[in-house]
Parts: C-alpha cells; structure tokens; sequence
C-alpha cells in the first residue's frame, strides 16, 4: 500500500530552534488545528519530565510532525544524552529516566511521543540517526532536522 509522503516543514540540514518555538515552528502554519496543538502540548509535558532529571540533552524532532501532514499521529523524537551523566544519575533519577525512556510504549501512548535516545558522543550512532531523520520514509528525498538543546539545571 502507498503510503502519502507530506513535504517536510524544514528542506535540508539542521535547524535549532528553542521550546518557546514549537507553536510557531509546528502549529502556526496549520492555523487552528487541533491534534497539532494536542501533540505541542504532550511534547512539552513529557520534555518537562525529562527536563527534571537534569541532564544534558539535545532532541531532534522528525517524523510526519515535521512535515505538511495536517494531523500526525504522534511525535518521533530522539534524545542525545550524555551516557556518563546517566550512569550517575540518584537512584530516584533512575527510576525516572528508565521509565522516560525504556518504556517506549507506555511513553507513547501517555505523551503521543515515539522516543529514542542516543550517546551524544557516539558519533556513528549519531551518522545512523542523521540517516534516517535526514530523508523521508521512502529514503528518496533528503529533508532537515529540527533541535532543541536542553538546558540542564531547571
């Protein structure tokens, strides 16, 4: 079965943009819409959750969010963390990041977010993932990448 490949919202390459821009960035070219505002809005719930764990972290965004479709059904993110940080993480901290991001199915189905997460200082892991978010699903045409760099201390 075919599947419809939407334009991507950014063409080629990176693109950093700040959390206060995802309205702008996903929801304003699409006027009042819904679902879009509902995906912005479990996004920024479970990043807050992430942001409590106090880790460095970059995200990059991707997915039928990050093009022309009108009404995506979720958001595909993955996380660059540092895995030293990790390691040393409170046992509380723990806990928290492995539900955050080992329980992929539980986190999508209460943030609508489909989350990976990678060492930032894994460079061929990082090629891999350039990879897969740099082209459409069909691996024919190249599109961009949105980032946002998480600050640590919140």
């Amino acid at each position: 079965m075919y599947k419809r490949e939407y334009e991507p919202l950014l063409e080629n390459g990176f693109k950093q943009i700040a959390l206060w821009q995802l309205d702008k960035v996903f929801l304003e070219p699409f006027e009042e819409n819904e679902q879009r505002q509902y995906l912005i809005n479990r996004l920024s719930a479970y990043i807050s959750e992430v942001l409590s764990l106090g880790l460095n972290a970059e995200l990059w965004i991707d997915g039928s969010f990050s093009t022309y479709k009108p009404e995506p059904q979720d958001v595909d993110v993955v996380f660059l963390l540092d895995e030293n940080e990790i390691e040393h993480l409170s046992d509380r901290k723990q806990k928290l990041f492995e539900e955050l991001f080992l329980n992929r199915e539980i986190i999508k189905a209460r943030y609508s977010v489909d989350v990976y997460f990678i060492d930032q200082n894994d460079e061929i892991e990082k090629q891999k993932w350039i990879a897969t978010y740099g082209f459409d699903s069909r691996k024919i045409n190249s599109k961009g990448i949105y980032k946002i760099q998480l600050p640590k201390d919140v």
